[in-house]
């Protein structure tokens, strides 16, 4: 008898069940059927539902058929979701922030806060005035503050999420690997995604409740580096802010590890309990000294501020015109208990 034959290389061998490409239909439909003022509601809500299948192997093709829309068009929904705009020109330096001197000034908090400051390297850019909410600077170093204990469906895990290391050929791997080596002997669980598509990050938040998210990202002329189909995604700040603060289960903290992100700190800040970002440009080595040293602190049960503080004075010591990550939002207690 002949061989029995094999699915396609980019289908996955079980089909949808009926029930799901029913349901898949009717929030095809809906996109059909909503007024122009809500189609991109239909169109998030179907795309949140179609990525869980996608997470289990099924082609965006097959969810394009169920959808009952070209693949064409889903593929323009996810780009768009993704804030995509041209990539820059190539860059030089590998990078990821400005000087300290161009960003703006950050408004005293009404309660305790924490902050320092940092570089990773980028051609710079004109950071646009705004305001920084619950943050202060005290000459370089840090003000005091907390995160309180982990809301219910927050777990005791760090989600490390790295964006696309080729324009800047970062080494995004190395700094997840010092991140695993402070928390695992702590009992912290640390998951990694590597490569991370914008419309992915809210789904692993909603999958893995981090206490923790840790962004490593190549940032430049307003753009973060992420995937997309196995190409690249140039994200504005705003579309990575919203991916995170959609997740049912927002993390207690952020790390925002890449260059010139106060911006995106700032836009974060309502949601986020504590996020840490830095106001210039930083390389790869000092975002992996500053994690391990920042996680080790949180490890052993240090709140938010002091890993800050503590971190940022052996920054200086190291690079002593290195102008520190900002640390804003509450930080009185440990993230991860």
């Amino acid at each position: 008898m002949p061989a029995e034959a094999r699915p396609a290389d980019d289908e996955p061998p079980d089909a949808l069940p009926v029930e799901v490409v029913t349901y898949l239909g009717v929030l095809g439909d809906a996109i059909r059927l909503a007024p122009a003022d809500s189609q991109r509601d239909a169109i998030r809500a179907a795309l949140a539902a179609a990525h869980r299948y996608r997470m289990n192997g099924v082609t965006w093709d097959a969810i394009a058929r169920a959808l009952g829309h070209p693949p064409d068009s889903v593929a323009i929904w996810r780009r768009d979701e993704g804030g995509n705009k041209p990539a820059p020109s190539p860059r030089p330096a590998v990078a990821r922030s400005t000087s300290l001197e161009s960003a703006p000034r950050l408004p005293k908090p009404a309660g305790p806060t924490t902050l320092i400051r940092s570089t990773r390297e980028h051609a710079a850019t004109d950071l646009p005035r705004f305001e920084l909410r619950s943050a202060f600077v005290v000459g370089s170093l840090v003000s005091t503050s907390t995160i309180g204990p982990p809301p219910g469906g927050t777990t005791r895990r760090v989600l490390v999420a790295s964006g696309d290391p080729r324009p800047g050929s970062n080494q995004f791997g190395l700094e997840a690997a010092e991140i695993r080596r402070c928390l695992l002997p702590a009992g912290i669980e640390v998951r990694e995604v590597a490569c991370v598509e914008l419309v992915e990050i809210s789904h692993h938040l909603d999958a893995l409740a981090p206490a923790v998210l840790h962004l490593a990202a190549h940032h430049a002329s307003g753009g973060v580096a992420v995937g997309f189909e196995g190409d690249l995604l140039w994200a504005e700040f705003e579309a990575v802010a919203t991916a995170v603060c959609r997740a049912r289960f927002p993390p207690r903290l952020v790390v925002a590890g890449l260059c010139d992100s106060l911006a995106l700190a700032n836009l974060l800040a309502d949601t986020i309990d504590a996020v840490i970002a830095w106001p210039d440009t930083v390389d790869d080595e000092q975002t992996r000294a500053f994690a391990g040293m920042l996680y080790r602190a949180l490890a052993a049960g240090r709140t938010v501020d002091d890993a800050t503080k503590d971190a940022a004075l052996a920054l200086k010591m190291r690079w002593p015109g290195l102008d520190g990550p900002v640390l804003f939002g509450q930080g009185a207690t440990p993230p991860v208990r």
